[in-house]
């Protein structure tokens, strides 16, 4: 099996993923915000640069195919943990964390049902909308950690505001490959 320049960098933002958590625990105060900021922000790039290259030059693989999501669930998760645990109120972003979380693992189940069972459910065009506010979202709330921004502040707000967008979109577009679904989840219940 070929790897594919796109599909190096659907890993690179895999490890980043395990990396992000490392940095914040191990580098002291403000920086470890800046240091996760900048990786996380870097990842994020290659999600998009990994799209246009597989797509432009022909280079997409089954592989990457399947490592994307993936790699996107497991950027967004480590994210939400580093934002959450530096978060002084945390409870505000602890329902749209739960429910970006169980979307994500939602979907993960569908597609991995989805593939024995000829169900396609490719990414929407709100899919990606999603996704950007949620890393948009998430880049924000570690930027405010880094600046150490006061709580209340027009950054925070924006950035909270953001992650519970992200959270209704997560919930649109989870109910929507839902439903493309659902069609081949019928003909399952059926077959049983």
């Amino acid at each position: 099996m070929k790897i594919t320049v796109p599909t190096y960098l659907t890993i690179f933002r895999m490890a980043a993923a395990v990396v992000i958590p490392l940095v914040f625990v191990l580098v002291p105060g403000p920086e470890a915000y800046w240091a996760v900021a900048g990786l996380f922000l870097v990842a994020s790039v290659t999600d998009w640069i990994d799209g246009q290259l597989a797509r432009k030059l022909d280079l997409e693989s089954r592989l990457g195919s399947v490592l994307d999501p993936i790699a996107d669930k497991m950027l967004v998760a480590s994210a939400l943990l580093v934002v959450i645990a530096g978060a002084e109120d945390r409870l505000w972003l602890i329902v749209p964390a739960s429910v970006i979380l169980a979307r994500e693992l939602f979907v993960s189940g569908l597609r991995e049902f989805g593939g024995g069972q000829d169900i396609s459910l490719n990414v929407s065009l709100l899919a990606k909308c999603k996704t950007v506010v949620q890393m948009a979202a998430l880049l924000i709330l570690m930027l405010c950690g880094a600046l150490e921004t006061e709580p209340g502040s027009l950054l925070i707000v924006t950035g909270v505001s953001a992650v519970w967008i992200a959270a209704v979109l997560t919930l649109v577009t989870g109910a929507d490959y839902f439903f493309k679904a659902l069609p081949g989840l019928r003909e399952e219940s059926q077959d049983a």
